[in-house]
C-alpha cells in the first residue's frame, strides 16, 4: 500500500495577508531511490490557495516507535507570479495521512517586471 500526505499552498504579498491569484506553484519531490524527481505543477486560486496535492510519504509506522526512517519526506516548493521575485522553499515536510500547509509570501519583483 501507498503512503501519502497532503501539501497545500497559500500564497500572500510580503507581510500582509492579500492573497495572490494565479500564482504558479512547483512541487518537487524525489523517489525515496532518489531514481528521479517527481514534480506537480498547479496554481492559485482568487484566495491564493492551490488544491490540496497528494504526495508520497513513509510509512506511518515510522512515527509510532523510535526507529532510524524519518517519519516524513520532504519537497521542494517554487512559486512564480507575474510581479513578483520567484519563491523557492526547501525542505517542506509532508506526513503520512496528513495536510500541510504551507504559507508563501511574495515580493515585489525590483522594477516592476517579473524575475
Amino acid at each position: 500500500m501507498r503512503n501519502t500526505g497532503n501539501m497545500q499552498i497559500q500564497v500572500f504579498e510580503g507581510e500582509s495577508f492579500l492573497p495572490i491569484p494565479e500564482a504558479k506553484v512547483t512541487l518537487l519531490q524525489t523517489r525515496e531511490d532518489s531514481s528521479r524527481q517527481i514534480e506537480q505543477i498547479t496554481s492559485t486560486d482568487s484566495s491564493g490557495l492551490t488544491n490540496q496535492i497528494q504526495l508520497n510519504t513513509p510509512s506511518i509506522d515510522f512515527s509510532m516507535k523510535p526507529s532510524d526512517n524519518l517519519p516524513y519526506s520532504f519537497c521542494d516548493i517554487k512559486v512564480d507570479a507575474p510581479g513578483y521575485e520567484t519563491l523557492l522553499v526547501k525542505d517542506c515536510q509532508i506526513y503520512p495521512d496528513t495536510l500541510a500547509l504551507q504559507q508563501c509570501r511574495m515580493e515585489k519583483a525590483k522594477g516592476g517586471g517579473k524575475k
